[in-house]
Parts: C-alpha cells; structure tokens; sequence
C-alpha cells in the first residue's frame, strides 16, 4: 500500500464511524418521538 493512501483510508474509516454513530443516534431519537407498537 502507498503511503499516500494510508492517511486516506484512516480518514474514511473516521468517517464510517462517525455516520454509524450519527445513524445510531438517529434511530434512537426516532424511537423516542414515535409512541412504541
């Protein structure tokens, strides 16, 4: 792997993570708006 890649590809990992934590936080917001089934 080229060394140019490697901060790259930490950079999306970084950015992966932060949308699932977003996404998760998103569906427990939704959870708390929406009256339980």
């Amino acid at each position: 792997m080229s060394l140019a890649a490697r901060p790259l590809l930490r950079r999306l990992s970084e950015l992966a993570d932060e949308l699932v934590a977003r996404t998760r936080d998103t569906d427990e917001a939704y959870r708390r708006l929406l009256p339980a089934p």
